[in-house]
C-alpha cells in the first residue's frame, strides 16, 4: 500500500490527529483512542512512503523487496519510541506553526523533528532578547521590625486626622507662647544714679560689716511705690539684696552667685508696712536680682485689704 493509496477520508483524519498531536493546541495525550488511531495511520503512511521509494522504474526489472521489508520492519520497531510515543510529544511552540498540509510528503517523524527545531529556535530567540534587555531592578523590600511597624501604622492614619492634630498642636503652642508672654514681672528696677549709697539709713555700719559690704558696694535701685531696694556684691563675691520702706527694714540678705539673690515680702516680712502698692493680706512681692536689674513679681492674695492702725 502506498501513501497515495490512502483514502481522502483517512488523509483528512491523519491530518486532524497530527494537529492534535503536534499543533499549538495539542491535546491528544488526553485521548488514548486518538493516540492509537494516530499510530495506526502513521504506520500506514510510512509503509506507503517506503513502497514508493522502492517502486521499480519503467523498463527496469523489479528489485527484490525482501531487504526493504526487513528495513521497514526495523523502522517500525524504532518509530514508536522515537516519534509516536505520547511522552515524546513536544510542547506547543512559542510561535504556532501550522500542521503539514500534505501528510504524504511530510512523514510523522519529520513533523516531530520540525516541531522540536521550531521550539529550540524560539527558545534561542527568547534568550537572546533577554540577554539584550537590562534587568529590571528588584523592588526594594519594606523595612522590617520596629521601623516597619511604625511605617505601616503611619500609612494607616487618615490624612484628616493628621491635619486636625497639627491644628490642635499649633493652638496649644500659641496658647503656651501667649501665656509665656503674659508672664511678665510687675516692674524692672534699674540702678538710680541720682542717689548715693550714703543715703541708705536702714543699713547701719554693723549690718554692712555683717554682710561683708562696703559703702561703695551699695547700689540704689529705682523705687517701686513705697518700696526701696538696694543691691551689691560683697567681699565673698555673693549677691546681696535688701528692701525697706523709708528707714524700716523689710527683708534681705546675701546668697552665692549661682543661687542668686531672691527673697519675698509677705505678711510676716513687712507687707503691712506698704501703702503703695496697697495689697490685700496673703499677697506676696518677690524680688529677684539679675545683674544690675531687680525684677518685681507680685501675687495678689485673697485676704481682706490691709487696714492701717
Amino acid at each position: 500500500m502506498t501513501a497515495s493509496s490512502l483514502s481522502p477520508e483517512r488523509m483528512d483524519e491523519l491530518a486532524a490527529l497530527q494537529r492534535r498531536a503536534y499543533g499549538p493546541d495539542a491535546d491528544i495525550e488526553q485521548d488514548q483512542d486518538a493516540v492509537a488511531r494516530l499510530r495506526e495511520l502513521e504506520d500506514l503512511a510510512r509503509r506507503g512512503a517506503i513502497a514508493d521509494e522502492v517502486a521499480p522504474v519503467a523498463g527496469e526489472p523489479p528489485a527484490s523487496v525482501e531487504a526493504p521489508a526487513e528495513e521497514t520492519a526495523a523502522t517500525d520497531e524504532a518509530a514508536p519510541a522515537e516519534v509516536i510515543d505520547v511522552g515524546d510529544v513536544p510542547p506547543a511552540p512559542a510561535d504556532p506553526q501550522p500542521a503539514p498540509a500534505d501528510p504524504q510528503s511530510t512523514p510523522a517523524g519529520e513533523a516531530s523533528v520540525s516541531s522540536d527545531d521550531t521550539q529550540g529556535e524560539a527558545d534561542a530567540a527568547s534568550a537572546a532578547a533577554t540577554d539584550g534587555e537590562p534587568t529590571a531592578p528588584a523592588a526594594s523590600t519594606a523595612p522590617k521590625g520596629f521601623f516597619g511597624r511604625v511605617a505601616t501604622w503611619w500609612r494607616r492614619i487618615p490624612r484628616w486626622t493628621i491635619a486636625v492634630v497639627a491644628v490642635i498642636a499649633g493652638a496649644v503652642v500659641s496658647v503656651g507662647l501667649g501665656a509665656a508672654a503674659a508672664a511678665q514681672p510687675a516692674a524692672r528696677l534699674g540702678i538710680d544714679s541720682s542717689r548715693a549709697g550714703s543715703d541708705i539709713v536702714f543699713l547701719p555700719d554693723g549690718a554692712l560689716v555683717y554682710y561683708e559690704l562696703e559703702q561703695e558696694d551699695i547700689r540704689l535701685h529705682e523705687m517701686f511705690g513705697d518700696l526701696q531696694v538696694v543691691s551689691g556684691i560683697n567681699d565673698s563675691d555673693q549677691e546681696c539684696l535688701f528692701a525697706a520702706v523709708g528707714d524700716r527694714w523689710l527683708n534681705g540678705g546675701c546668697a552665692p552667685a549661682e543661687f542668686g539673690a531672691v527673697f519675698d515680702i509677705t505678711d510676716d516680712y513687712g507687707l503691712q508696712e506698704l501703702t503703695d502698692p496697697d495689697l490685700p493680706q496673703r499677697s506676696t512681692i518677690r524680688l529677684i536680682l539679675k545683674g544690675e536689674v531687680v525684677e518685681v513679681w507680685v501675687h495678689i492674695g485673697e485676704g481682706p485689704r490691709i487696714i492701717e492702725g
